[in-house]
């Protein structure tokens, strides 16, 4: 969904009054005056996924506080934009670029500013806004809202729309305090520095909400596919398939990361609750009883090893009990090797969710 859309439109007005008959939402903070907005400088919220569901939650919630509203233009300067919010994630297909058009007519203006005239022009406040659909897993007694509950993973469309059924009673939404867009750009850079700069403080603020919300991020993809992007000699690859195809860089680094992504799992809490769950109500179904022995073993040695776990796999059981009983114990579950061939829509991506990841054959 693009943010050029027009926010004030009489589709989207029946759309808030049709989402708000389903979703009910805790705002913080409790009262506007707390966040210290200025009445006499123009305000621009911003929002951290692309979504339809969160652009209509944060028009209604600001009408209902009083605040100014997200679909009213802002007038600066020389500069009058048509709304007052922009989204910070990017889809990669996007043909626009890689930030917001709002976003770089912000910066754009600013670094345009003389150095004498930078306090003739109104000062623009930026309003992070935090929408989270669902409360955090661990606190999930039900399989399906544990599975789509906030996590780290952008949601897609798909997600975000079982999110709302799944999590419409219970939609956090939290302002933080306004920051503003002249400080964070001093005085004589670029505009492409100013606009990674301003990027990169918005998503460190969302990633500090977001991690007070819901809990650090658990999955330990996000940071070694990045790793191993980083590495020399994979940066070595990527620049000589870039050469020999003769295909832009980031092109060829997309490529890379897609083959990453591939044979990596990508562990989230809310997979594995879900299943626990499952399993939970699974087990007595199957068998008269579970006897664990010896556990206290692995508890002892666990501390500053890397276990690895080899069982009779039997059956497919056999892994899913492993998992089911060291997750029960406390342990991390552990990452679990997999064929190929269980890569099955739904199926493949919940295991990958619950740690396991995918091997080639031949």
């Amino acid at each position: 969904m693009s943010d050029r859309v027009n926010a004030s439109g009489w589709l989207l007005r029946l759309a808030r009054r049709l989402l708000y008959l389903w979703v009910r939402t805790s705002v913080f903070p409790e009262r506007p005056a707390e966040l210290g907005l200025d009445p006499a400088r123009p305000v621009c919220y911003v929002l951290q996924d692309r979504h339809l569901s969160n652009l209509l939650v944060l028009v209604e919630e600001s009408r209902r506080a009083g605040l100014p509203r997200a679909e009213a233009p802002i007038a600066r300067g020389r500069q009058r934009l048509p709304r007052s919010f922009f989204f910070l994630n990017r889809h990669r297909d996007l043909a626009s670029g890689e930030h917001s058009a709002l976003l770089t007519a912000l910066v754009r203006e600013t670094v345009g500013e003389p150095n004498g005239s930078r306090q003739a022009v109104e000062d623009v406040q930026l309003v992070p806004v935090l929408i989270l659909w669902g409360r955090a897993p661990d606190k999930q007694q039900s399989i399906l809202k544990a599975l789509f509950s906030e996590t780290w993973r952008p949601p897609g469309a798909w997600r975000q729309l079982l999110a709302i059924v799944l999590h419409g009673r219970n939609v956090l939404v939290r302002y933080s305090a306004p920051i503003s867009l002249r400080r964070l750009i001093p005085a004589g850079v670029s505009e492409e520095h100013a606009r990674r700069k301003l990027s990169r403080v918005l998503r460190v603020h969302f990633h500090r909400q977001r991690q007070m919300a819901i809990g650090p991020d658990l999955s330990h993809r996000n940071t070694q596919i990045g790793a191993v992007l980083a590495g020399e000699g994979v940066r070595a690859a990527i620049a000589s398939e870039a050469a020999t195809r003769h295909i832009p860089l980031a092109a060829a680094r997309l490529k890379a990361a897609d083959f990453a992504l591939e044979i990596a799992s990508d562990y989230s809490y809310g997979a594995v609750r879900a299943l626990e769950l499952f399993l939970s109500w699974l087990w007595p179904r199957l068998y008269d009883g579970i006897e664990l022995h010896h556990f206290d073993l692995v508890t002892r040695i666990a501390p500053g090893h890397e276990i690895v776990y080899v069982p009779c796999h039997r059956s497919h059981v056999d892994y899913l009990l492993l998992s089911y009983l060291i997750h029960r114990n406390g342990l991390t579950p552990p990452h679990i090797a997999a064929g190929a061939n269980l890569k099955l829509p739904i199926v493949g991506a919940l295991l990958r969710r619950c740690g396991a990841f995918f091997l080639r054959r031949s």
